[in-house]
């Protein structure tokens, strides 16, 4: 009798324990993804921003889309993290998985998560172009030089500081008007195609250029195409290039604030008249800085990201009129998705000295 009752002390005593065991159990870690806003289909050209949340603190996240990858930036209570998606100008039309993975740092498997990206026909204006042969068929003594810049623009442009991650705000580097769209088709003396890789801004000579955003210079220098150049990493794979300037006032490793001058319009490089062209990548991506500047200040303001105050700078000069500037493409390789190539065909060129 006595053998019965301590085995039913000893029966109760181990389902207590279980029952404890499992009100202790916690649930697996899960992300949500969602594609900002909700519904909206994209074109070409276009910054897409993505918003994870976690259930359980998350140390980093990864994501890739259309074969490519996509660096977010996670929050600092690790229950959330934001990324921004570029899609080139030749991305097909369709639905991309956007495939997502976090890192618990508890070393274990992870937690994973995916978004739907719907992308529409890009929708580009072309134009056709008589220009000099010689800006069809470059020089053969510029060629290692024109190589050797290429190559060291898609060093920056696909470079990725996650120690430094951008930040709000965001903005135009010059208030004027957009005188060449991205994503512009050209065919120059009949067998040359190409796109216009950024925007070309207004500009008279010597307005001041401001940065737009916060980064750090990692170029600053004279350039084949691009003349006197600025380049800027944003941090987090956001990468921002500033042609054709007068003037250079920054130098490699200098850390900007958004707004403060890193130089002034003019018209070095292939051109006809002043004008500032702004190029930018996420990810290695060009895509269209307009559309870059809306996305960040987006993600900052839903997601309540602390932004940089900017430093105090000089007015911006609102441009006076100019010339409707003209970068030559000088040839059909990947460098035509690097440099500028504002165009008009109105007028003979006139090279910068």
């Amino acid at each position: 009798m006595a053998v019965s009752f301590s085995l039913r002390v000893l029966l109760l005593t181990c389902l207590g324990l279980g029952f404890a065991a499992v009100g202790l159990a916690q649930p697996a870690p899960t992300l949500t993804v969602a594609v900002m806003p909700v519904g909206k289909v994209w074109r070409p050209g276009a910054v897409v921003r993505v918003e994870v949340r976690a259930t359980a603190p998350i140390t980093r996240v990864d994501g890739t889309v259309h074969g490519q990858p996509v660096t977010f930036v996670v929050a600092a209570d690790g229950r959330s993290a934001r990324g921004l998606v570029g899609l080139g100008a030749d991305l097909a039309p369709g639905d991309y998985e956007i495939a997502v993975r976090g890192d618990t740092g508890s070393g274990g498997a992870g937690v994973e998560g995916s978004a739907t990206l719907t992308v529409a026909k890009a929708v580009f204006r072309s134009q056709t172009l008589r220009v000099d042969p010689r800006f069809v068929q470059p020089p053969k003594d510029e060629l290692p030089r024109i190589e050797k810049e290429r190559a060291h623009l898609a060093e920056l442009s696909h470079h990725v500081d996650r120690e430094h991650p951008w930040s709000a705000p965001f903005s135009a580097p010059l208030d004027s008007a957009v005188t060449e769209s991205y994503g512009t088709r050209r065919t120059f003396n009949g067998e040359l195609a190409s796109q216009h890789r950024g925007v070309d801004l207004k500009g008279a000579m010597g307005t001041p250029i401001a940065a737009p955003g916060a980064g750090r210079v990692v170029l600053a220098e004279e350039l084949y195409y691009t003349g006197n150049t600025v380049v800027i990493d944003h941090g987090a794979g956001v990468v921002s290039l500033l042609a054709h300037m007068s003037h250079i006032g920054v130098k490699v490793g200098d850390a900007v604030d958004t707004g403060a001058i890193v130089g002034e319009v003019g018209a070095t490089g292939r051109v006809t008249g002043p004008h500032l062209h702004w190029s930018a990548w996420v990810g290695g991506t060009s895509i269209d800085p307009m559309s870059l500047i809306a996305a960040i200040n987006a993600v900052s303001k839903n997601q309540g990201n602390p932004t940089r105050q900017p430093r105090e700078r000089k007015k911006r000069v609102a441009s006076a009129a100019a010339p409707k500037p003209l970068s030559m493409l000088t040839t059909a390789r990947p460098l035509a998705q690097l440099v500028s190539m504002p165009s008009s065909a109105a007028r003979p060129l006139k090279l910068a000295p």
